[in-house]
């Protein structure tokens, strides 16, 4: 039997978990993703414990997976913040990233949501090719539907994501800054939160 962990907040990465729970007869269990110190060590424990194989739906969870006895599989979305420095991270969010990659090179099995995150996770952290497998996200129809006709009369391009420094935001206002002096009519639409923080969008908008 396999156990899935399933993380309660809203972004993409716990979605993927909340609707494999849906359709997914198996044991859950429910957890934040982002814990404090107390937080962190009791879901160690919950999940210590456990006999049953686990599934973690996120890469960084593999630091908590790291000292498991028993098997686990982890899903992967992509190794950024682990292998590409985009951002300055904290000294300490640093050392959980190292567990992270820990945690990934010991599951039993890892399921990679594109053949491109499978391929880094080989050239990057030497994992197995046998030891991957690429199971791409699904697409709820009843969300998502292919729509008739332009959302704008006047062109656009469409940005989906965070402003994180990651998501390398500044460099698509640069470029799109050039388009608009040669195409006066052109749009910019982005969707979606600022991150974690409200720094992200005060900077955006400055």
């Amino acid at each position: 039997m396999t156990i899935l962990i399933i993380t309660k907040e809203k972004s993409g990465l716990d979605k993927y978990s909340q609707e494999l729970g849906k359709r997914l007869d198996i044991p859950k269990i429910e957890s934040k993703r982002y814990f404090s110190l107390k937080e962190g060590l009791h879901f160690f424990r919950v999940i210590r414990h456990q006999d049953d194989v686990i599934h973690f739906p996120s890469q960084h969870f593999a630091r908590y997976a790291l000292f498991r006895r028993k098997p686990f599989l982890i899903t992967v979305h992509d190794l950024a913040r682990i292998c590409f420095s985009l951002n300055r991270e904290a000294i300490a969010e640093r050392w959980w990233l190292k567990l992270d990659v820990k945690g990934i090179r010991k599951a039993n099995h890892i399921i990679a949501v594109s053949q491109n995150t499978k391929d880094d996770l080989i050239n990057y952290l030497k994992i197995p090719p046998e030891r991957i497998t690429v199971i791409y996200n699904g697409l709820d129809h009843s969300l998502f539907q292919p729509r008739k006709g332009r959302l704008f009369d006047k062109p656009y391009i469409l940005y989906v994501g965070s402003e994180r420094p990651r998501k390398n935001l500044n460099r698509l206002l640069e470029a799109f800054s050039k388009l608009k002096r040669e195409f006066k009519l052109l749009k910019l639409v982005k969707v979606g939160s600022p991150g974690r923080s409200e720094i992200f969008r005060k900077n955006t908008l400055a």
